[in-house]
Order: structure tokens, then sequence, then C-alpha cells
């Protein structure tokens, strides 16, 4: 899947797996994804096929938990 939503990049691995968990446990399919170049331990809400069920899944998400949350496109 190309089409993910940003809940958010940590200098901190431990607080990206504080917000890995967290999230999980509200029911999303959280992911962590491998260190980026700029250092940061990104985590996921999930993960979608098509841009529109991530467009929808993302503006959900910042009507109610996160209003920050974006889409990456990238194969991972």
């Amino acid at each position: 899947m190309s089409y993910h939503i940003m809940a958010g990049a940590f200098r901190e691995e431990k607080n990206a797996q504080r917000t890995f968990e967290k999230l999980s446990n509200q029911g999303y399919k959280a992911r962590r994804i491998p260190q980026n170049k700029y250092g940061l331990f990104p985590v996921l809400y999930g993960s979608y096929a098509t841009f529109t069920e991530a467009e929808k899944a993302k503006q959900e998400i910042q009507k109610t938990v996160n209003p920050d949350a974006w889409i990456l496109i990238e194969s991972l």
C-alpha cells in the first residue's frame, strides 16, 4: 500500500513506540516505519491502497484526533 496517514515523526524512538502503542490501543492499524534520513522515527495511523481511501481516513482523523495528520505517498 502506498498511501499512509502520518501521526508524527519523533526524535526519540521511545516516543515513537509510545505513540504507536497508543494508536494501536485506540483501534488504528498503526505502524512504525524505519528511521528516516533526518533521524526521525515516523509513526502511521494506517496505510491504504488508494488515495481516495487515505483522504477519507485523513479527513476523519483531522476532525476528531489530529488536525496536523497528513498523507505520505510512498511504497514502504
